[in-house]
């Protein structure tokens, strides 16, 4: 299990955030398309209790993922306990999972960034819904990096993709889609 402890932004000046990264000492690692399948129940039982449930394409890596969250902890920060285990075929164990009750399946591509520096994990993910970076590690040192790079005045994002894009919808007065990807 690993305790993840995250926060995302929506980022508008992509070249400026990677010439910030640089200048400070953070270098690019890896780009890969990830394809997820995000599966619920026909009730979102276990949506509900904080368990969601995924498999991943990341590039060559295929990976089945439980991820579960107090939900009555506020914070501003995406706090979850992620278990996760690879398989030999993402999209197979999605259909798997489909034929034992997981009915509402969901595919989100996008192209995910890594950069390496200091203190914490970051990555930029290009999605079909915006581009954003996400900064994972301790709170004192998310903080610190969100002061460094003057963050403060954006606001923190601490929902799932599909939670930002159902909000962002709602806003827009707009049906969701099933899935998100590029067209």
């Amino acid at each position: 299990m690993n305790k993840e402890i995250e926060v995302k932004f929506k980022i508008e000046d992509i070249d400026k955030l990677h010439l910030d990264l640089e200048e400070a000492g953070y270098h690019l690692v890896d780009k890969v398309y990830q394809k997820t399948y995000s599966l619920w129940d026909k009730f979102r039982y276990l949506s509900r209790k904080g368990i969601f449930i995924r498999t991943r394409q990341d590039g060559d890596k295929h990976t089945f993922t439980v991820k579960t969250r107090d939900l009555n902890l506020k914070s501003e920060y995406a706090e979850r306990n992620e278990y996760n285990v690879e398989v030999e075929d993402a999209g197979k164990v999605a259909e798997m999972l489909k034929i034992i009750g997981f009915d509402d399946m969901r595919v989100l591509e996008k192209y995910r960034e890594t950069w390496e520096g200091f203190d914490v994990d970051v990555v930029i993910d290009y999605t079909p819904i915006g581009d954003f970076m996400e900064i994972e590690g301790e709170k004192e040192e998310i903080d610190a990096f969100i002061e460094r790079f003057n963050l403060n005045g954006l606001p923190r994002i601490t929902m799932a993709y599909w939670d930002v894009y159902r909000e962002d919808c709602k806003a827009k007065g707009i049906d969701e889609k099933n899935d998100l990807v590029f067209e």
